[in-house]
């Protein structure tokens, strides 16, 4: 990788915490669960989406999928309040009680364990930086008034 002739210097890389770790490594019902749904179990905990525009000259080749991005690549992100009645999605699930959150993820993914998926919510509220940021976020504007929210 390069770094510049050493003038870029990468923080570590975090240790895994127990839940994940015991998920990636276990020989056990709910560590082959996650590693037979890994994709969907990645899906149910999306925080944005990825937005790019595919050139699909190479989509339609045989072989192995594989697709090649033409200009940039950038993440979507919905507004933090679902609009509406609508369902929240990404981000905006984060923000929501942790049972309700619970009852969303399971009902989108009822083909999912739901101990493993209750397992990695638990993880990533209680260790990814930026969830507690976005709840903030909510909370100020729960403070609004509706006309200002």
């Amino acid at each position: 990788m390069c770094c510049l002739q050493g003038q870029i210097q990468l923080s570590p890389l975090q240790l895994l915490t127990r839940i994940l770790h015991n998920y990636l490594t276990g020989d056990n019902y709910p560590s082959r669960e996650f590693h037979n749904n890994i994709q969907q179990y990645n899906a149910a905990f999306v925080m944005t989406s990825v937005g790019v525009k595919i050139d699909n000259s190479v989509t339609r080749q045989s072989g192995s999928y594989c697709f090649k991005i033409q200009g940039e690549l950038h993440h979507l992100t919905s507004a933090l309040l679902p609009h509406g009645n609508q369902t929240p999605i990404y981000m905006q699930i984060y923000i929501l009680d942790t049972v309700e959150q619970l009852n969303i993820r399971r009902a989108n993914n009822n083909n999912l364990d739901p101990v493993v998926i209750d397992n990695l919510q638990t993880m990533l509220l209680d260790s990814h930086p930026y969830i507690g940021r976005y709840c903030h976020a909510y909370g100020l504007i729960k403070e609004k008034l509706a006309d200002e929210q």
